[in-house]
């Protein structure tokens, strides 16, 4: 086999396997971790059912006793405090 046949397939300089579907090992690695992490979040997805998971996002749909427009307005004035700019004096 010439050297361009055993080059990752991702152009990143290394050399592939037939092992790691022709990619290097760090190339396989990293996706490996992209496959599994999609896996997961299919996984997780189907496992909701959509009637389930939408009743869960308005608050007045489940009796929710947490106040949403309190927490935010809280939330907002800590991350957002009152800047005074210092007075002129008058002439």
């Amino acid at each position: 086999m010439s050297e361009e046949n055993n080059l990752c397939i991702n152009k990143c300089g290394f050399f592939g396997t037939a092992e790691n579907m022709n990619m290097c090992s760090f190339c396989y690695k990293k996706y490996m971790e992209k496959q599994s992490l999609a896996e997961k979040v299919a996984k997780k997805a189907k496992g909701k059912e959509e009637s389930e998971a939408a009743e869960w996002v308005y608050p007045e749909e489940h009796n929710c006793s947490f106040d949403h427009k309190r927490f935010g307005r809280q939330s907002l004035a800590k991350n957002n405090p009152l800047i005074k700019g210092s007075k002129i004096d008058k002439l």
